[in-house]
């Protein structure tokens, strides 16, 4: 059985992992500001970084990667 590569698709993962991690001290920092300034408004911004994280997150890679690997093997 031929060796599949699953190096492309951990990279994605990588990726993934740190764009969370931004995210994570994005709304750390929301949080904070929330806070000082007893301001709700500070929850929509929250709710925009986890959408736009979620829209870029790339999830189609997760399938595609080894997708393409698989129909390389054939």
């Amino acid at each position: 059985m031929k060796q599949i590569d699953v190096e492309p698709t951990a990279q994605v993962i990588d990726e993934m992992s740190g764009r969370a991690q931004a995210l994570m001290r994005e709304l750390d920092s929301i949080a904070d500001k929330m806070r000082k300034t007893k301001d709700f408004g500070y929850a929509t911004d929250a709710q925009n970084a986890v959408l736009a994280f979620v829209m870029n997150a790339r999830l189609d890679l997760l399938i595609t990667r080894p997708l393409r690997e698989f129909m390389k093997e054939e």
